[in-house]
């Protein structure tokens, strides 16, 4: 059975009103004697989740959110112990990538030197007959 901990904390934020006034300006409101401005649970939680306290706590047991999986693990096999060459890095990450399902491989763009004209483009370089 895996084991698992779940954290509950009370913290004291200020209300929120999530309105925007008719100029656009988030709504404000006193709370403690001060103006504020509403706090987003989105940055509670990143706050929380970045905090030093929780990530020591957490050392080695706290995974990584990553668009860049690919370059995270060739840089660690062009790296000790494995000490592979940037190619051989490249391919064995592509493929760890494309069998695991661990999303997908970004294929490069393709890049026009310039933008279609009706004389260059098949589609536009149809004319319709007259006759």
């Amino acid at each position: 059975m895996t084991t698992f901990v779940q954290i509950h904390m009370l913290i004291d934020y200020p209300a929120a009103n999530l309105n925007r006034d008719d100029s656009g300006r988030p709504k404000t409101l006193i709370y403690g004697g001060a103006q504020r401005l509403r706090v987003s649970s989105q940055s509670i939680k990143r706050a929380l989740r970045t905090g030093p306290t929780f990530v020591e706590r957490l050392a080695g047991a706290l995974g990584t959110r990553a668009q860049s999986f690919g370059q995270l693990l060739e840089a660690a096999l062009m790296g000790p112990p494995h000490n592979l060459a940037r190619k051989d890095a490249v391919e064995r990450s592509q493929r760890v990538i494309a069998n695991d399902k661990l999303g997908k491989l970004k294929r490069p763009r393709m890049r026009m030197s310039r933008p279609p004209t009706p004389s260059s483009s098949p589609i536009w370089g149809r004319t319709r007959s007259t006759g």
